[in-house]
């Protein structure tokens, strides 16, 4: 019994975590405004409609675009291509990374703007 819950619990620890994320299915549950930073500090305001098209603001400037939703994810691509961005609605919050320039991607965290 022991060898079975320490595989239960062995197998449970190689899932992806993803499963605390909600799976979007539309971007009429993250309409709105958002504000954020990414590990860097640098601060970002993102604004999305129902539609998925999105105006970014941050230090670089102001981009827009359509997001795409894949895989419970939502996708952005900005910046010419050179910047994207993916992100899940966890707890309130749109968590996920940004990969500028094909670096290694940052994680970046998104409050509702009041």
């Amino acid at each position: 019994m022991k060898v079975l819950l320490a595989l239960i619990v062995f197998m449970f620890g190689m899932i992806s975590p993803s499963y605390a994320y909600s799976q979007s299915t539309s971007f009429t549950e993250v309409a709105g405004h958002w504000e954020g930073t990414n590990m860097s500090g640098t601060k970002i305001r993102l604004q999305i409609e129902a539609t998925g098209k999105f105006v970014l603001n941050s230090v670089r400037g102001t981009e827009s675009g359509t997001a795409v939703l894949k895989d419970g994810a939502m996708n952005f691509s900005y910046f010419g291509g050179q910047t994207t961005m993916s992100l899940r609605l966890k707890d309130g919050k749109l968590l996920g990374t940004q990969s500028v320039g094909g670096r290694q991607p940052q994680n970046v965290s998104f409050d509702r703007a009041s």
